[in-house]
């Protein structure tokens, strides 16, 4: 092991797990184009998840994937937006800061999400296939209070959105008050995750799909917990990436393993397990831990970092968003192309007209009110004790 952080001959331990110093060695890292990637892979999860359907064969086995790419969504945008604010606060923690991550967290969603509201109006097909039989309330969706359809998912992110600021502001108090608190507090959020999940799954059983925050804290929680954990990444062994590596590959392997695929059913009938608490464990405490070995998979492991910044991947990633807000959209109108030219060619075509629309949403809506907002203002100290502007720091 060994730290970035010397100065002269050596500084002690306590100062390099400072607020100071964490802010410092972790500054040059704060964006992860390989986690671009990995938002790639699970907005295509998603989408393939949903498009299966159309197949009477492969629906059945892989309708349920659909989720796992959101649960990975999830674990993301907790990771990245702690971390990052995190880091911000570190160097300035003003009202300012504050007020910009929110507004970058608005501007970021509600345009594209508004679009897709008002589209619903416009193209009634598409409406009808989103929300079926059922009602549609516009002040519901609009206010977030209890969308339906695919927009379930953008309430609970964004509730998620109002506790990350609190978490930042705590582990930063925890290392002032004490260095050896901010690892402290990374266990904390890992207990809190399984209790969440306890609560939300075990004590209360909210219904799926619920819109509001209390169904999903656990992957929040425990997507904190590896963001701030990461910031001590300048102390982990060398051996730490093959670790990495190996929990990657059971979290993959878990992903497979919960799609009801035939010989598991044999296999959890052998030793004897009920396959319905199978299926209840596998899709919420197990999936939780699977996304976690994913993310850290792709964090401390070179090999899977040079496979998740590829072009393909990256791209899906960065219009991830509008993706996931219109992949439904194709099937509403050319649902019929199935029986015309068969599943596989369906969902290809389905899969190119999302992208096609996703392009020009993400260049004419997403991209444009992103750059509203600059980045936090303050200043950072270096090692060496210079002060240096972050105004361009991204929140992304």
């Amino acid at each position: 092991m060994g730290t970035h952080l010397q100065q002269g001959n050596s500084i002690s331990l306590r100062e390099s797990l400072s607020v100071r110093a964490l802010a410092a060695t972790n500054d040059e890292r704060s964006r992860f184009p390989y986690l671009d990637g990995l938002r790639g892979l699970a907005v295509l999860v998603v989408v393939f998840g949903h498009y299966s359907i159309f197949s009477p064969s492969l629906g059945p086995m892989l309708g349920s994937i659909a989720k796992s790419g959101v649960w990975l969504f999830f674990m993301l945008s907790s990771f990245l937006l702690t971390r990052q604010l995190t880091i911000v606060f570190a160097s300035a923690t003003t009202w300012e800061n504050l007020l910009r991550y929110l507004a970058r967290r608005a501007l970021r969603i509600l345009p594209m999400y508004y679009a897709v509201l008002a589209s619903l109006f416009i193209l009634p097909a598409f409406r009808h296939h989103m929300f079926g039989g059922n009602g549609f309330s516009l002040l519901n969706h609009a206010l977030l209070l209890y969308p339906e359809g695919i927009f379930w998912a953008i309430s609970v992110e964004f509730e998620y959105y109002l506790a990350i600021p609190l978490i930042s502001l705590l582990f930063l108090w925890a290392v002032r008050l004490h260095p050896a608190l901010g690892p402290t507090l990374v266990v904390a959020l890992v207990f809190g995750a399984f209790k969440a999940f306890r609560v939300a799954w075990i004590d209360i059983g909210f219904p799926v799909n619920f819109p509001h925050i209390v169904n999903y804290a656990h992957f929040f929680l425990l997507g904190s917990a590896i963001a701030l954990l990461h910031l001590y990444h300048q102390y982990f062994p060398r051996w730490t990436r093959h670790l990495a590596l190996a929990l990657f590959v059971l979290g993959i392997a878990w992903q497979i393993f919960v799609l009801p695929l035939p010989f598991r059913d044999t296999l959890l009938a052998a030793i004897g397990m009920p396959i319905e608490w199978w299926h209840w464990m596998a899709h919420h405490s197990g999936q939780m831990i699977s996304c976690g070995g994913i993310l850290l998979g792709v964090l401390f492991s070179d090999v899977l970092q040079r496979v998740f910044v590829s072009r393909f991947l990256c791209f899906m990633g960065k219009i991830s968003f509008s993706l996931y807000c219109l992949h439904i959209l194709p099937t509403a109108y050319l649902g019929e192309w199935v029986g015309s030219y068969g599943a596989a060619a369906a969902v290809s075509g389905f899969f190119l007209l999302s992208v096609a629309l996703s392009v020009v949403t993400f260049y004419c809506i997403e991209r444009p009110f992103m750059t509203l907002v600059g980045g936090p203002k303050g200043v950072k100290t270096q090692p060496g004790g210079e002060r240096i502007p972050v105004s361009k720091m991204a929140l992304a």
